[in-house]
């Protein structure tokens, strides 16, 4: 513990404990010259542009990467984003008039943007285009700004480092090793996408938690509580990250009987946000206050306030915290009970994670061994990571993790060592293996890394040994970074799908009129969204139940129904027009429960629909075929319907 030398005879009354909590908020890990914080400042700062350089440089170099017209390049989660981003523009960077009500996503019931989607980059990217970048094309000057945002998590390795090291020189080298851990570049390329936008306030929080432990004001645990509010308010899938957190403090307790909430001020980190989320309109619809890390923490929260006076023995607190725990666990049921808010949003995730440990990461041939929503995440955006994909991503980052979980594990084991470090390389061993399970989760390990790294070879001794190590992780990783990037192209952009695309999306737009909605996948429907402005059936944030239900609906309609089956459901929900991706339609099959390999049964609209006989896909009774991708773009990459 610091002493308190904040205090002096002219912090008399409210404004001078402020002034002295700020104080001492701000002041440094330990007694560093002026001089080297200053040099480490600037060092994290060229460190941090270097990996903006980067990030634009490899980006719009990519010979497929069309700086003039995103139309063509945009599809799924990026579309949808765009699309926004051009409502607040319009709205000359105010709020929507009908933010609360579009009308055109997941037509006819229309969509609460921001109670429905994680709303924050598009802001950012629409005020600094107002602002600054009206000579550039939208698209680039998302990627521009994004690059720089993504960049600054930078900011939070150095600071985290700083905090658990003491030590300028460590900061510097974690802050190095995270520009060349490729794991830290995991959406290269991308226009838009919400982990940009999340990670660095998840980077910020840590080190704000860490210097929270350290001088615990509440000045330093309410910043901490904000930053948390911030990452899991601008993406879904941070919820379970938190979960991550929430749940190392818990085993810590278990294991050591120490409460990470212990201190007198701890229990901001969990109320800012539980106070928040009332006002944060996609955290009020998900009832962010009883999700599953606010309940750990709010158990550990109960236990340390029942232990303050100091009359609860260890086992006393345990049952307080266990107690809570199954309190919070009840009242958590209630928001939900009878509707389709909440925790049963989020039901596809936790099918999904029993599925993958049942089948030990190896998709089964049948999909019907799996529930729809757990064929819909595992077949999209949460493959199972292989080991090379680790490797490369995460290359000596990983190794460092591996050997600090190896020596961290016997702290844990007799309870004892230093909190901050085994609860870092616990959160750090649980993301691994997530990771493993959900390939996108590894990058949250590449902020980790390389802090672990750090922390791990500051301990050797004599130290030149843990900073020649250091400097060999940075080369080896940079050196592998340097192979992998050298005429990088990507996978998101292959030529011949774009133009198909672009060509397709223009034609809808000159020739269907604009209120005509149109029925398609939640891969295309985004695109056609947010080029053409036709209202959509479907959209590709299904983290609600509503929107989940929706996609069933096509796409099993689409797989095991009949033609007649498809065109009495596309008019029932109000739209006259079909758009089939066939190349993904055929890709993703699986999610409307056709076995992997296999085609659709005889008889199926797939089987008609997807057809590469224009006898079968032609003459399609009700379904009459207004437009084919030219010759050259594909086989009929795109075909667009008129119900008849």
């Amino acid at each position: 513990m610091h002493s308190d030398d904040s205090r002096g005879a002219g912090d008399n009354g409210l404004p001078g404990r402020i002034r002295g909590h700020l104080r001492r908020f701000f002041r440094a890990p330990i007694r560093t010259p002026f001089s080297r914080r200053l040099a480490g400042g600037l060092f994290a700062l060229a460190v941090v542009a270097l990996s903006t350089t980067l990030r634009i440089a490899v980006a719009l170099g990519d010979p497929h990467f069309d700086t003039q017209s995103p139309t063509g390049m945009l599809r799924t989660d990026p579309a949808l984003l765009y699309y926004v981003t051009e409502k607040i523009i319009e709205a000359e960077g105010g709020v929507p008039w009908d933010f609360r009500a579009d009308p055109r996503i997941e037509y006819p019931d229309g969509a609460d943007i921001p109670a429905m989607f994680t709303v924050g980059q598009e802001f950012l990217v629409a005020w600094t285009w107002l602002g600054f970048g009206q000579d550039v094309p939208l698209h680039v000057w998302a990627v521009c700004v994004m690059a720089l945002w993504a960049s600054l998590t930078g900011f939070a390795v150095y600071g985290l480092t700083r905090e658990l090291t003491g030590r300028v020189a460590w900061a510097c080298l974690a802050t190095a090793l995270w520009a060349v851990l490729l794991a830290n570049y995991r959406t290269l390329g991308f226009i838009l996408i919400r982990e940009d936008f999340a990670l660095p306030w998840l980077g910020l929080h840590l080190f704000l938690l860490a210097r929270a432990a350290r001088v615990r004001t509440p000045v330093a645990f309410g910043l901490a509580g904000l930053a948390l509010t911030a990452a899991a308010a601008t993406w879904h899938a941070m919820s379970f990250v938190l979960t991550l957190e929430a749940g190392c403090f818990g085993l810590w307790f278990l294991r050591t009987g120490r409460n990470p909430l212990a201190a007198r001020w701890a229990w901001l980190v969990p109320a800012v946000p539980a106070l928040a989320s009332f006002a944060i309109p996609v955290l009020a619809a998900k009832d962010f206050v009883v999700s599953l890390p606010m309940l750990m923490m709010g158990a550990l929260g109960a236990g340390a306030l029942a232990a303050r006076g100091g009359r609860l023995s260890r086992r006393g607190e345990t049952g307080v915290v266990a107690g809570a725990a199954v309190l919070g666990l009840l009242a958590s049921r209630l928001p939900a009970f009878g509707s389709d808010r909440g925790e049963s949003d989020y039901a596809h995730v936790f099918e999904l994670i029993a599925a993958k440990l049942r089948y030990l990461g190896s998709l089964p041939a049948d999909p019907q061994q799996l529930s729809f929503g757990a064929r819909l995440l595992w077949d999209g955006p949460f493959e199972t990571a292989s080991l090379p994909v680790l490797f490369i991503g995460l290359s000596t980052g990983l190794v460092a993790i591996l050997a600090a979980i190896a020596t961290y594990s016997r702290d844990w084991w007799r309870g004892d060592g230093e909190p901050a470090e085994c609860l870092l390389v616990a959160f750090a061993a649980f993301a691994l293996l997530s990771a493993v399970l959900i390939e996108r989760v590894y990058v949250v390990v590449g902020i980790l890394a390389p802090v672990i790294a750090a922390v791990y070879l500051a301990r050797i001794q004599p130290p030149r040994l843990g900073f020649r190590a250091m400097f060999a992780l940075i080369g080896l990783a940079g050196v592998l970074q340097a192979f992998a990037l050298i005429g990088w192209e990507s996978s998101w952009y292959p030529p011949t799908r774009v133009a198909a695309r672009a060509h397709a999306l223009r034609w809808i737009g000159e020739n269907i009129r604009n209120a005509e909605p149109i029925a398609s996948d939640f891969v295309t429907s985004p695109a056609v969204l947010a080029h053409s402005g036709h209202p959509i059936l479907l959209q590709p944030k299904y983290e609600t139940a509503r929107s989940r239900a929706r996609i069933r609906v096509f796409f099993e309609t689409f797989f095991q129904g009949t033609p007649e089956d498809l065109h009495r459901s596309i008019l029932a929900a109000g739209s006259r027009y079909l758009v089939v991706d066939q190349v993904l339609m055929k890709e993703h099959a699986y999610i409307g429960g056709v076995p992997k390999g296999a085609n659709p049964r005889e008889g199926t609209a797939a089987a008609v629909l997807l057809s590469d006989r224009p006898r079968d896909f032609k003459r399609v009774p009700g379904f009459d075929l207004i437009y084919r991708s030219p010759n050259g773009m594909g086989t009929d990459s795109y075909r667009v319907y008129r119900l008849e």
